[in-house]
Parts: structure tokens; C-alpha cells; sequence
């Protein structure tokens, strides 16, 4: 978890959501300098890289944002039961783009790149929490996608390549990863 918001350690974010969905650009800046400020990942893979050998490593990325709108707190109150649960999905529609905004956010932001080092991990598997789903798990899309999918390529090839007697030198795999 890289911030713990339920147990106030951390700034909170908030994501001001426009009528059209949008989260506001100013937020996710705000949201990017967070991130760049935090070296979490790269402590990650240096415990990691302390292990002989990492069958499977899994992340799995729930990012919690607060949600401004101007209307929820006219959604929620007052109490009216009989808009209640029309209001709450409402409610739910803005927390879910809010988060998924922020995952995606925080795959584009780089800092998982120190994991991209690891030589030790097998099989390496990312998913984001989608609460517009129910809260089930799924394949980053878009552009975190891409992101998701080069993250787990390079780490596999990475070990393939230091376990298995890869016909290509670390040292050639490394420039190519920078190219």
C-alpha cells in the first residue's frame, strides 16, 4: 500500500470530477508529485532482489482518491430513502472513475520502473482494483495497459535471460531496454 488513507498518514488526494466524468488536470499533477516524491518501489526491489528466486510476484493496485462533485452532498443529504439507492450509485459511478483515474495514474507515473532490475522473478502479474466492476480485479487498460504489459515482459525476459542461458548478453538486453 503505498499511502494508507484510512489511517490519516498520508495527504489526501481529492479528484474534482466534472459533469462529463473528467477528473481535473490540476489533481492529477498533484497526484504525479506525490508519487515522484516517494521511493517505495525502489525499496521494494532491493528487499526483492535479496531472494535467490521469486516464483511468481504479484501486485495488485487499489488506489482510494476522495471525490468531489457538486452534487453528492446533495445526494446525500438529507437522508431521503427513496432516492437513496439511486443517489448511492450515483455516488459509486464518481468513486470508480475517481480510482480508476488514479491507478492509471500511478502506472504512468514510472514508479514501478525499479522493478524492471529484478532478475529473480519467474512470472509477474499486475491488476488493478475496479470498484466499477464490483470491486473484482482486472487487466490495467489503455495506456496503463501497455505500461502493465512492458513491465511484466521485461521482468520475465529478465529472468529468462540470467536463468536460462539466454542466447542475448544482460548487457545487450539492458541497451535494448534503454533504446
Amino acid at each position: 500500500m503505498l499511502y494508507d488513507i484510512d489511517h490519516d498518514i498520508s495527504p489526501k488526494l481529492t479528484f474534482h470530477i466534472d459533469k462529463d466524468l473528467k477528473v481535473r488536470d490540476a489533481d492529477i499533477d498533484a497526484m504525479r508529485s506525490l508519487l515522484q516524491q516517494t521511493n517505495l518501489f525502489n525499496n521494494f526491489a532491493q528487499v526483492l532482489s535479496n531472494s535467490l528466486h521469486i516464483r511468481s510476484l504479484e501486485i495488485t493496485i487499489c488506489v482510494t482518491v476522495a471525490v468531489e462533485y457538486p452534487s453528492i452532498k446533495d445526494l446525500l443529504e438529507p437522508y431521503n430513502p427513496e432516492t437513496h439507492d439511486e443517489n448511492l450509485k450515483v455516488v459509486e459511478l464518481f468513486e470508480g472513475v475517481a480510482g480508476k483515474k488514479a491507478g492509471e495514474v500511478l502506472l504512468e507515473s514510472g514508479i514501478l520502473e525499479p522493478l524492471k532490475q529484478l532478475g529473480n522473478v519467474r512470472t509477474f502479474n499486475i491488476q488493478v482494483e475496479d470498484s466499477e466492476k464490483g470491486y473484482g480485479l482486472t487487466e490495467p487498460e489503455g495506456v496503463a495497459g501497455d505500461i502493465a504489459r512492458e513491465l511484466k515482459q521485461a521482468i520475465e525476459q529478465r529472468y529468462q535471460l540470467l536463468h536460462n542461458g539466454g542466447a542475448i548478453s544482460l548487457e545487450n538486453f539492458e541497451q535494448d531496454a534503454l533504446a
